[in-house]
């Protein structure tokens, strides 16, 4: 009977590390080789972190800043969105988050989003009315502000099973380096975590965020140590979550690392895992990738996918989804 107790006490412990659901990472059944495109490297853009498209242009986030770039190929021509929103992406120099929008040529327009003082705010995604963020909050994983009127927290931090009694603010260290991106109908929004398995599926309504599902394949093996001011880090032993999403109307694209410091090396937050979810959190396929990425965005007008590689050459790849 003590055994019966003791499995189902460890259970829960473990589901409750992600809360409201775990699942099982299926293997990887399909095989996809990327076709490249371009060396970015050739046009002086090196240690690429990241790639937007908006329009016909790429938005490249390097260690140095932020880049825009026309596409090369006259396919390039066929996309939509010329009128898109710009990308939200948080700036370390002036530690806030900004608004770039690719312009004339290769300039690009930079503007602060207008979000609550008081607040460190890490990352963010633009409604037509509204903006939606993440950050070292206590109060909240989400910050719901909308254009006119009061800004409001939203869903709990996930469970660590084995650090029951964190804070808020300890939850909201843990788990700030995130991936967040808004459905292009504003009716929901994914965010992922970098440093675990973990995934958020929220719904958008009348000022209002709604935890749809989370997912964790994997939770942070982490070390808290100190009481007073507790110091948390990551292990050697830590599986790197995702390190970036696309998204279209009905699926979720994540980039899935998996990997450990110990068993990759400095590659450990490099991903060759493209998750494919729909916007209910379920899981629909796993492919592997013929070719290591960082960063990745969805092409409405090709139906594709553009990848860039942090290998030396900086190459951006163009993934043609199945069917």
């Amino acid at each position: 009977m003590m055994n019966k107790l003791l499995i189902v006490l460890i259970v829960t412990l473990f589901l409750s590390s992600c809360e409201e659901q775990v699942e099982e990472r299926i293997s990887p059944s399909t095989r996809l080789n990327v076709q490249k495109v371009e060396n970015l490297s050739e046009r002086g853009i090196f240690d690429a972190w990241g790639i937007a498209k908006v329009g016909n242009k790429f938005i490249i986030r390097t260690s140095n800043g932020v880049t825009a770039v026309s596409g090369k190929e006259t396919a390039l021509s066929r996309s939509k969105g010329s009128e898109a929103k710009g990308v939200c992406l948080f700036d370390f120099m002036r530690k806030e988050i900004v608004e770039y929008t690719p312009m004339n040529g290769d300039e690009i327009r930079s503007i602060p989003l207008e979000l609550p003082e008081g607040e460190q705010h890490l990352a963010a995604v633009k409604g037509s009315d509204f903006t939606i963020s993440t950050g070292i909050y206590d109060k909240g994983r989400y910050l719901y502000t909308p254009t006119a009127g009061e800004a409001k927290y939203f869903v709990a931090y996930p469970v660590h099973s084995g650090y029951l009694d964190m804070t808020g603010k300890q939850k909201a260290i843990l788990y700030a380096s995130s991936v967040l991106r808004i459905r292009p109908d504003e009716r929901s929004f994914v965010c992922a975590d970098m440093y675990s398995g973990g995934i958020d599926f929220c719904s958008v309504d009348n000022g209002s965020i709604t935890l749809v599902k989370r997912v964790c394949f994997h939770a942070p093996d982490i070390q808290v140590r100190g009481k007073e001011n507790p110091k948390i880090a990551y292990t050697k032993n830590n599986r790197m979550g995702f390190s970036d999403i696309a998204v279209s109307e009905d699926r979720v694209y994540a980039l899935h690392s998996g990997k450990t410091y110990n068993e990759s090396g400095k590659d450990f937050y490099t991903c060759n895992e493209l998750l494919v979810f729909d916007w209910d959190g379920n899981l629909l396929n796993t492919y592997m990738l013929d070719k290591s990425a960082v960063g990745v965005s969805y092409d409405e007008g090709e139906n594709v996918l553009y990848a860039v590689s942090n290998a030396p050459d900086i190459p951006m790849f163009r993934i043609h989804l199945p069917e």
